[in-house]
């Protein structure tokens, strides 16, 4: 991410007339399984997708001009590398290697006010094994 303009947030792009050889899809597995089933293609997609449809993650050039691949430890170094601002955000664009240059968070938002204490203590059980490293080495 070398440009300024990659921090830049939307949920749209107009892309320039390629006279057919643009296929355009929407949701996360679309563009996943258009990705998979179309030679020389790119997409762009969460890293869930791409271990969900075994899609070989992106190899992006750093700022600083070094190939990083995109695994668990150079998000987890990315996230590290930008505080959270109060509202519990932040723009990760151009991480220092060995980081991946470009993250995001994703959020679980619960609402506890409405639920008993038997299905409170069941999704902290829940979640607590999702987030655990026993369950994110079987992912």
């Amino acid at each position: 991410a070398f440009s300024s303009n990659w921090t830049a947030v939307g949920t749209r792009v107009t892309w320039p007339n390629t006279n057919g050889k643009l296929q355009a899809v929407t949701g996360s597995s679309a563009v996943a399984i258009s990705v998979l089933w179309t030679p020389y293609s790119i997409g762009y997609v969460g890293s869930d997708s791409t271990m969900e449809y075994s899609l070989p993650p992106a190899q992006l050039i750093t700022g600083a001009g070094q190939i990083q691949a995109l695994t668990p430890n150079s998000t987890a170094l990315a996230a590290l590398s930008f505080p959270l601002g109060s509202d519990l955000s932040a723009t990760i664009v151009n991480a220092p290697y060995p980081a991946y240059p470009i993250a995001g968070y994703e959020y679980c938002v619960l609402r506890m006010s409405s639920m008993g204490c038997e299905k409170a203590y069941w999704l902290q059980r829940f979640l607590q094994f999702t987030y655990s490293p026993t369950s994110q080495a079987l992912a």
